[in-house]
């Protein structure tokens, strides 16, 4: 089953079929983020079901409906429990006096409801609509449209179509499709959204208008506000930008040994050659810290490590460069504290080395990535041959 579920490139996510205890016909295909915390993923999932956080217990079964594990820490990040694409999300309603329990949420029959005539309506004195006609009576033009044409324009200079992206409200993942005007809509700018689960109103075609193409109830058309686009790209680009401006070093003598060149961000003795640190956060487990200094420049690099294999694979490879520190020249042997790498680029090596070579570096999550399917590649092809001895 887990084999034949979409894969999403480039998007650390995982689909899991959500269950409830309580609500016996909710079922729902929902996309999270392995380097989500628990707590994080129970908050997500209280806006669709209804269980508090505080009393919502979580059980994860693989496709064979077997019991894999209880998620029991809340600061862990989903991608420690290892769930794979297919997997079941259980929820426990631990509260008996939830709003899910009784059943009411999913017979509406359970429900007194409330009714209005349009005569009764009519009569009653500071309605909505009242208020409307009088506005219109007074100044026909106070309910007209006056939206500028580039509305939100500036908005979508870094959403790109095919960019991985989040909506909200609801954190509703999926991909970007469109960008651009929608007259049909309003005016000004929208983005075009498939999302991963069927969370959207139509197939990418709008009041007779097709602006995009995707499956029944996966599209939405929303304004660039509510938009967080790729935010790696964006990431990479800002290191890359920082680093291309920071990377302006010239010799300069140590004035506290004479006759020597030292790197001044590591002895840091000299205050006025000192350029204040620039940190850029993805996120709190992907932070880059870049610190300047008129002869030298010092990068420390925090690795995305979403879940135990790819702690495993990142100890593993940044041990293998700092055994070999001297052979790659700019890689320190002892990343700063807090870091999983880092480099020192002295102005010698800006001189013997070009500098758009220097920086590409920061390609040490795709490296990690290729690592982690080569070993799930050859993972799988074991245990096919394990388990043919057995057929």
């Amino acid at each position: 089953m887990a084999s034949q579920l979409q894969k999403i490139e480039g998007d650390e996510s995982v689909l899991l079929r959500v269950t409830h205890s309580n609500l016996k016909t909710f079922s729902a295909d929902i996309r999270f983020s392995l380097q989500s915390s628990v707590e994080s993923v129970k908050d997500k999932l209280w806006r669709k079901c209804g269980t508090s956080v505080d009393s919502m217990s979580l059980h994860l079964y693989d496709d064979a409906n077997t019991l894999v594990s209880t998620l029991t820490d809340n600061s862990k990040p989903l991608g420690f429990y290892s769930p794979h694409d297919g997997f079941r999300l259980h929820v426990v309603d631990l509260d008996p006096s939830s709003v899910t329990s009784g059943g009411w949420l999913e017979d509406t029959s359970l429900v007194e409801k409330y009714t209005i005539s349009q005569e009764a309506y009519e009569k009653r004195d500071g309605t909505f609509r009242k208020f409307k006609d009088k506005l219109v009576s007074q100044n026909p033009s106070a309910v007209e449209n006056k939206i500028p044409e580039n509305y939100m324009e500036d908005l979508c200079v870094n959403i790109k179509v095919g960019d991985r992206c989040e909506v909200e409200p609801g954190a509703k993942r999926g991909v970007v499709k469109f960008v651009g005007r929608a007259e049909p809509l309003g005016p000004g700018f929208w983005i075009g959204v498939q999302y991963d689960e069927p969370l959207g109103k139509h197939d990418g075609m709008v009041k007779g208008t097709r602006y995009f193409s995707c499956p029944p109830l996966h599209g939405g058309m929303v304004r660039p506000e509510k938009v967080k686009s790729n935010s790696l790209r964006l990431y990479l680009a800002c290191i890359r930008n920082t680093l291309d401006a920071a990377m302006c070093l010239q010799n300069f003598p140590c004035q506290e040994v004479e006759r020597h060149n030292k790197p001044e961000v590591e002895l840091k003795t000299s205050s006025e050659l000192l350029l204040n640190p620039v940190l850029i956060c993805r996120n709190e487990a992907e932070k880059c810290l870049i610190e300047t200094s008129i002869n030298s420049l010092r990068i420390s690099l925090k690795v995305k490590q979403a879940d135990e294999l790819e702690n495993i694979l990142t100890k593993k490879f940044l041990r293998f460069l700092s055994m070999r520190a001297e052979a790659f020249q700019v890689l320190r042997r002892k990343p700063v504290q807090g870091y999983d790498i880092s480099f020192l680029v002295t102005n010698y090596h800006c001189e013997e080395m070009q500098k758009h070579k220097l920086i590409d570096f920061i390609d040490i999550d795709k490296e990690i990535s290729e690592l982690k399917m080569s070993v799930n590649t050859r993972g799988r092809l074991v245990a096919t041959e394990f388990l043919k001895q057995f057929m």
